[in-house]
C-alpha cells in the first residue's frame, strides 16, 4: 500500500491490516521521511501556527481556547496528515491533541513560515514564554545560557603516573597537562582548574606544594584572573591560595 503523507491512517486497525506495523513505528518513519525530504509536509503558516499554538498550551487544548482558532479546512487538513487527534467532549465541544507525528513536526520545524499578519502570533508566543520560563525555574537555567548554550568542552585525558615513582614526577607531569591544555605552547593562559582535572590522582596538598615550587624555581607562576566575571565554580574549587590571594591561572616560561 503506497500512503502519501496526506493520505496516513492514524487507526490502529488501518495501520495493522496494511501490514504498516505499529502507529509508533509508522509514526518514526514517516518522521525519517520527513527529514530526508526536508519537508514539513505542505502546511499554511496558519496551520503552523495553531500547531505550535498547542506545543504552547502543552499538546491539548479545547478548540473554542485556542488562538488562532481552527477553522473545519485546517482540522480536516491536521487530522488527516496525522499530526492532531479530534474528539468531542461534552456540550458538543471539540478537543484537539497533539499526536507524536505533530510533536515530532514542531520539533523539525522551528523556523517553518508563520503568518505575518495578526496579532495571533503573540498569544502563542506568550503561551510559549510562559513554558519556557517554568522551564528554566525548574531546571536553574540561566536565561543567558538557553540563549547562548555554553560550550561543551572535550573530556580531558589524565596525564599518566609513573609506576613506583610517588610523586617524583610530579613538576614534569604538571609541564605535560600545562602543553596539553596549551596547544603544545608556552606562555599561554591555563586554568588551574584544567590542569586538577588531568592530575586527579594527586592530593591537593601535594599539588599546592608543587605549583609553589615551580614558581620558585621560575620556571612560571600562578595568576588570578584579572576579570572576576571570568571565574567559575569550578575555578574557585581549583584555586590556589597564596598570600591571601587566590590564583586560579597557571602560566609557564619553559
Amino acid at each position: 500500500m503506497h500512503l502519501t503523507t496526506g493520505e496516513l491512517p492514524t487507526d490502529p486497525w488501518t495501520i495493522h491490516s496494511n501490514g504498516l506495523g505499529s502507529p509508533r513505528v509508522l509514526v518514526m518513519a514517516i518522521w525519517d521521511r520527513m527529514m530526508t525530504e526536508g519537508t514539513s509536509v505542505g502546511l499554511t503558516p496558519r496551520q503552523s501556527l495553531i500547531l505550535w499554538g498547542l506545543v504552547a498550551r502543552g499538546g491539548v487544548a479545547l478548540q473554542k481556547n485556542m488562538t488562532p482558532k481552527p477553522e473545519a479546512a485546517d482540522r480536516v487538513r491536521l487530522v488527516g496528515d496525522g499530526l492532531l487527534l479530534q474528539s468531542r467532549q461534552r456540550r458538543g465541544a471539540i478537543a484537539l491533541e497533539l499526536t507524536d507525528l505533530g510533536w515530532a513536526w514542531a520539533r523539525g520545524n522551528t523556523t517553518a513560515p508563520l503568518p505575518r499578519q495578526g496579532n495571533a502570533a503573540a498569544f502563542v508566543l506568550a503561551d510559549l514564554l510562559a513554558r519556557l520560563g517554568a522551564f528554566l525555574d525548574t531546571t536553574g537555567t540561566p536565561l543567558a545560557d538557553f540563549i547562548h548554550p555554553p560550550a561543551t568542552e572535550p573530556p580531558r585525558q589524565p596525564v599518566p603516573a609513573v609506576q613506583g615513582d610517588g610523586n617524583a614526577h610530579l613538576p614534569e607531569r604538571l609541564r605535560t597537562a600545562y602543553l596539553a591544555e596549551s596547544g603544545g605552547e608556552l606562555r599561554r593562559r591555563v586554568r588551574l582548574a584544567a590542569i586538577r582535572a588531568r592530575l586527579a590522582d594527586v592530593g591537593r596538598g601535594e599539588m599546592d606544594a608543587a605549583l609553589v615550587a615551580l614558581e620558585l624555581a621560575g620556571d612560571g607562576g600562578t595568576l588570578p584572573f584579572d576579570d572576576p566575571a571570568d571565574i567559575t565554580e569550578a575555578d574557585r574549587a581549583a584555586a590556589l591560595r597564596v598570600g591571601g590571594t587566590n590564583k586560579h591561572i597557571l602560566w609557564l616560561d619553559r
